[in-house]
């Protein structure tokens, strides 16, 4: 049977949110709107929006449209607005006073236009004289390509750049476009026009657009708002004339490109992207939930900067900081499995940025300077490793191996780097020679517990296959005595957690599984290695608790109870621990971390408690992949207990807030919304995303845990662990391995065979 006209199970329309409850008093996650230049969010309000960066446009802070009525802002005189997210518009809604207002907001797809259509309506039994405005604001404080990592300059309201007056300042310009303003910040770099259809009646306070009208019983008015952001004037004024009016037509527009995009997604040979993704349909709806939540989570971080180092990209953040930039080093080991069948060629062209990153020293690329800062890295090497294979096994690709890489150094300055005063080489606890940001190691010594070993000799310029190498290797030169992968202090890993650093079960137990599903690359026997560093990983596990500890570099063993590093372990080495252990650590998630619908990373009773409630890697609540990371760490093993499949379903509920966030509070310490644990927000002190890229690791956790696909280096595909009552419920149709398709039909392989799907010898 042919699947190639198969469709996705769920429309764009059924991954809505649910309508969620907001004011501007209240902290809770408020939903953006992208598109392939950049993207805005929405405030507890009708017809404001917030942040808006299209790069190198920067709004990122600034609020405008801030709805008035009569003589109160809406915070005054609604008690709550309702906001529901589709990926191709928001709809907002409240009660002020006796009006009902409702609104609905898009992006133009390709270009920098925001549209607002503003409904108010009359519900009384009488005419009622309306009095309505609105506040509005341009400013920007646009740094150039330079400005663009985790902190986004940004209107210095801020706590921590109150003393600042960069970016406060704005001339106002009366337009000759009816209806409309223009807002030109003080570097004369950034140009906000703002549009108003009908025009309004008068213009308060210089900034504040007012309309009076008289409606009847059940009578309605709309007014149309249209904005654009820029660094052109002219370019600006332009898309202003061609919207400004136009909004119906615009909403059109954008959802017809997002309907077209989603088809495109599951669609073999489309010509939107290098690659698909396969079809799921399930008689388990929370399959289908994360499943297909994963896939729009990665469409909604996919941009297409112009002048940027790579034509398209999947960012890992947004809105707010991330626009502009892509934080591969942490996210490549969790996006690769997904981008590799959907989108390869991207892939591999992200894999190259991050290979010629400063290694293990840097956290973030600048796609517009191609330029990397921020921290160190412990996954640095994982993703490295990972992207390299999955692009191979997945798509057939080995390109990267005879890539030519220039190694960049770490930027200091005007970047990340300074944006979190951050310094380079000493504070890494390695030698310089070791620790160096541009060099790779070239014969690499097949030794251990040295960590500060010197470089037989390095180069700028290198191959993808040097990379790798250095990658594969990496612990033969940053280990403790004994042989634990050493990567440095707590800010190379789960930063927010104080005594998790240096010799840990995760990352060893990567190189372990890396060392492994190498060797068909690299023809060389390393057993006796990852024998070696496997029995390290096991003297780490504390036996009959459930849980690993990590050891510091003067011996120190540190507990180290997270769901990271059970869930590292698990899906690197999980095979080679004892039934025993992976059943204690299990049950030690079960009882001590998992809630009904989400979790805590860290043990509520971990020592470390004292030292925050960051709710993506303390204790409070968790990143998104970990959960994803441990179910396929446990599935893939064979574990199939009824409460792994009672806990899906209630993490199933999470998607009805949208695309997956950077972390949500665990309901048992934070209320929930819309049924499920509530996504965290980007204020201080969280400063958590509404969207991360991580998120589509759930697309593994089905594909590859759930489910039990796995394909080797050469394209052979079996089944093997998995769960088996979602694979008996479950059908994947259209899944591309190398240059063949495959589909899994309730547990029974089918290879495409001259367009028709065969089922394999057993």
């Amino acid at each position: 049977m042919n699947y190639s006209d198969t469709q996705p199970a769920l429309s764009l329309d059924e991954l809505a949110t649910a309508w969620l409850s907001r004011r501007f008093t209240d902290l809770k996650a408020m939903p953006g709107l992208n598109n392939s230049l950049g993207s805005i969010q929405v405030e507890s309000d009708v017809l404001g929006i917030k942040h808006p960066v299209f790069p190198p446009f920067s709004g990122s802070g600034e609020i405008t449209g801030c709805t008035i009525i009569g003589q109160k802002h809406l915070a005054q005189a609604a008690d709550w607005v309702k906001i529901r997210w589709k990926a191709y518009e928001i709809e907002r809604e409240c009660t002020a006073g006796s009006w009902f207002l409702s609104s609905r907001t898009a992006l133009h797809p390709t270009e920098p236009v925001a549209a607002v259509c503003l409904t108010v309506t009359n519900p009384t039994a009488r005419r009622e004289m309306l009095d309505i405005g609105f506040i509005l604001s341009g400013r920007s404080r646009n740094t150039g390509n330079s400005g663009y990592a985790w902190a986004v300059p940004e209107v210095p309201t801020s706590v921590s750049s109150f003393n600042s007056t960069d970016g406060l300042y704005q001339d106002i310009v009366p337009s000759d476009i009816p209806g409309a303003l223009e807002f030109v910040n003080d570097r004369k770099n950034g140009f906000a026009i703002q549009a108003f259809t009908p025009e309004p009646d008068y213009w308060e306070r210089g900034q504040t657009a007012r309309f009076s009208r008289s409606l009847e019983p059940g009578e309605s008015v709309t007014i149309r708002y249209t904005a654009v952001f820029h660094t052109n004037r002219d370019k600006a004024r332009k898309l202003v004339k061609e919207w400004k009016g136009k909004e119906k037509v615009l909403h059109a527009k954008a959802r017809l490109w997002w309907e077209k995009l989603w088809e495109a997604a599951f669609t073999p040979g489309n010509q939107i992207f290098s690659g698909h993704v396969p079809v799921l349909e399930s008689s388990r709806q929370e399959l289908l939930k994360l499943y297909y939540m994963a896939v729009l989570t990665a469409l909604t971080c996919r941009r297409t900067y112009p002048g940027a180092a790579v034509d398209t990209a999947y960012i890992t953040l947004w809105p707010r900081r991330g626009e502009g930039s892509a934080y591969l080093t942490w996210e490549l080991p969790y996006i690769s499995g997904l981008l590799s069948k959907l989108d390869p060629l991207v892939l591999e062209k992200m894999w190259k940025l991050a290979a010629e990153a400063p290694f293990l020293d840097s956290q973030v690329v600048n796609l517009l300077e191609n330029s990397w800062g921020g921290w160190t890295c412990s996954v640095h090497p994982q993703g490295i490793v990972k992207g390299a294979l999955d692009l191979q096994r997945w798509a057939g690709r080995s390109g990267w191996k005879e890539m030519v890489l220039n190694r960049k150094k770490k930027q200091t300055a005007g970047f990340e780097a300074a944006s979190q005063n951050q310094i380079t080489g000493e504070d890494s606890g390695f030698s310089h020679e070791a620790a160096a940001g541009d060099p790779v190691v070239s014969g690499i010594p097949a030794v251990s517990g040295n960590s500060s070993a010197s470089v037989n000799s390095v180069r700028k310029q290198v191959t993808g296959w040097d990379v790798f190498q250095e990658a594969l290797y990496f612990h033969r030169l940053r280990s403790l005595p004994g042989g634990l992968a050493d990567a440095g202090p707590r800010s190379s890993y789960l930063e927010c957690i104080t005594d998790y650093a240096h010799g840990t079960a995760a990352l060893t137990a990567a190189q372990v599984w890396a060392l492994k599903e190498s060797q068909p690359l690299t023809g060389t026997d390393c057993s006796e290695e990852s024998d070696r560093l496997l029995g390290e990983v096991k003297a780490l596990y504390q036996i009959g608790k459930g849980y690993f500890s990590c050891r510091f570099p003067d011996g120190r063993l540190y507990d180290a109870p997270n769901l990271y590093d059970m869930g590292m372990v698990l899906a690197a080495v999980g095979e080679h621990l004892d039934a025993q252990t992976r059943i204690e650590i299990a049950e030690f998630a079960r009882d001590q971390l998992i809630t009904e619908t989400w979790c805590h990373n860290l043990w509520p009773l971990s020592s470390d408690v004292v030292s925050g409630l960051r709710c993506d890697h303390q204790w409070a609540g968790c990143f998104p992949a970990w959960p994803a990371q441990f179910i396929l760490g446990l599935t893939r093993n064979g574990y199939a207990e009824p409460w792994i499949e009672d806990w899906l379903k209630g993490m199933a509920r999470i998607p009805d807030q949208g695309p997956f966030g950077q972390a949500y509070w665990a309901e048992d310490v934070y209320p929930p919304e819309a049924g499920a644990a509530a996504k965290c927000f980007d204020e201080l002190t969280q400063g958590n995303h509404w969207v991360i890229l991580s998120g589509v690791h759930f697309f593994d956790m089905i594909v590859e845990g759930l489910l039990g696909i796995h394909a080797d280096l050469d394209g052979e595909v079996s089944v093997k662990g998995g769960m088996d009552s979602c694979r008996q419920a479950s059908s994947l149709y259209n899944l591309q391995v190398q240059d063949r398709l495959v589909s899994l039909i309730r547990g029974k392989l089918e290879l495409e065979n001259n367009g028709t799907m065969n089922t394999p010898e057993e």
